[in-house]
């Protein structure tokens, strides 16, 4: 096998890859805002938030749990792999099942639980990608992932045109990015470090021992999940489909930005996991606070440019969306904290320390419900968004205490630009 690349040269291919995979699905929002206008676009957005938050429920932090297995116990790769994968497909199955009825359940849903089920497989394929992107990451070798979800966004591109040749519904929308997960999932198979990937039987104790270890993560990843999810879920109760749609456009423009925090996060936990494994907290501080230079500094400039384009941003994607701008500017405050938070959410994880981040979301939850349940009727989507900032900078905030009690990292690392240094780190090979 190759050798295996640094964090930075790893992150800077996904960085690299992504740009054009975000460029391509903004390509994509496009088609779907001009071929499904503001309200059908609104119950798109509202489904698709909907089907992320179950997701995570069939997650049950198997993807954190199986990357801090497979480096602390390199011997029983295939085992937990391909037992992981295992549990998550039965818990897709239960899982958006159950989504299924509960979308018959709601009136202005009805008639789209054959489409909802279609999401539920794309999301499926998509789940088991990330558990692949585990191995992916400790090998070092992100760009094959990388490449994998290219070719699964040009799959959805094209079914997406092939489809809407004439007229595009909800329906046929979600079958394109079913087909797109499809395929990405395919080429991340195709190219695993591992000869092996799927389960050729049940081992009942792995699967015991996955569960005793991933609950209290997929718990807290559940209830991140809800209070990431649910303004979007909630705002389509309260407010109209097209104020719905304004607010899915703003989030989903920010959310396409995560993935570089969180796949950076994902490259430094088995170092960070390494390091407090060998109780060598100075390398320990050291890796978050570089990440911490990098990631504010990307932040902050990513937040100044999304303001300053946020209007001729949302023209492209058709003149009924201009009054998402307010919305974008105001998320983007919300981006800065989610940059951040990602470093100490997954320190807290390579600390072991599930339970504290368990409490932790379980307060972002009430906090974010109990906000949204008296301003949102009134205030609509500018109160989802105001929201979402408090929420994040709460979210942050009490993180970083969290991993401060225990690596003393330095506030100074928030505010001082990337030095040569902070490449040095992150260009060493693992």
């Amino acid at each position: 096998m190759k050798a295996a690349q640094s964090v930075l040269v790893n992150t800077g291919i996904a960085a690299g890859g992504r740009a054009v995979h975000t460029l391509l699905g903004v390509a994509v929002t496009a088609v779907l805002t001009r071929y499904l206008g503001v309200s059908q676009f609104g119950t798109y957005a509202a489904l698709l938030s909907f089907a992320a938050i179950l997701q995570i429920i069939t997650d049950a932090g198997l993807y954190l749990t199986l990357s801090h297995r497979i480096v602390r116990d390199a011997e029983r790769e295939y085992e937990y792999l391909s037992q992981s994968i295992g549990i998550r497909i039965l818990l897709a199955v239960l899982v958006f099942g159950a989504g299924i009825l509960a979308v018959r359940a709601v009136p202005s849903y009805h008639g789209y639980e054959g489409a909802f089920a279609v999401l539920g497989v794309g999301f499926t394929f998509q789940s088991v990608s990330q558990l692949l992107m585990s191995v992916y990451q400790k090998y070092g070798v992100v760009w094959r992932a990388t490449v994998g979800d290219l070719v699964g966004r040009a799959f959805h591109i094209a079914s997406l045109f092939l489809i809407s040749r004439g007229s595009l519904s909800l329906s046929s929308a979600i079958l394109a990015f079913t087909i797109g997960c499809l395929s990405a999932l395919l080429v991340h198979y195709a190219w695993a470090p591992l000869s092996r990937v799927f389960p050729r039987s049940v081992q009942w104790d792995t699967w015991k021992q996955l569960f005793s270890a991933s609950w209290p993560l997929g718990a807290m990843l559940i209830l991140n999940a809800v209070y990431f999810r649910i303004d979007t879920v909630m705002l389509s109760f309260f407010r109209s489909s097209a104020e719905v749609g304004l607010y899915g456009l703003a989030y989903r423009i920010i959310e396409s930005a995560l993935f570089f925090p969180y796949m950076l996060g994902g490259l430094l936990l088995p170092r960070v996991t390494a390091a407090l494994h060998e109780h060598d907290i100075i390398q320990a501080r050291e890796w978050i606070e570089q990440a911490l230079r990098l990631l504010s500094t990307v932040a902050l400039i990513g937040a100044a440019v999304l303001f300053a384009v946020r209007r001729p941003l949302l023209a492209f994607f058709g003149a009924d969306f201009a009054g998402a701008a307010p919305l974008l500017a105001i998320l983007s405050l919300a981006m800065i904290c989610m940059f951040l938070g990602n470093v100490f959410g997954f320190t807290l994880v390579a600390q072991e320390r599930s339970r504290a981040l368990l409490a932790l979301y379980g307060g972002l939850v009430v906090f974010n419900i109990a906000v949204n349940s008296v301003f949102i009727p009134r205030y609509g989507a500018l109160a989802a968004a105001w929201s979402t900032v408090a929420t994040e900078a709460l979210s942050v905030s009490i993180a970083a205490l969290l991993v401060r009690s225990s690596v003393p990292w330095r506030l100074s690392a928030l505010l001082q630009p990337i030095t040569p240094r902070t490449i040095s780190l992150l260009l060493k090979r693992p």
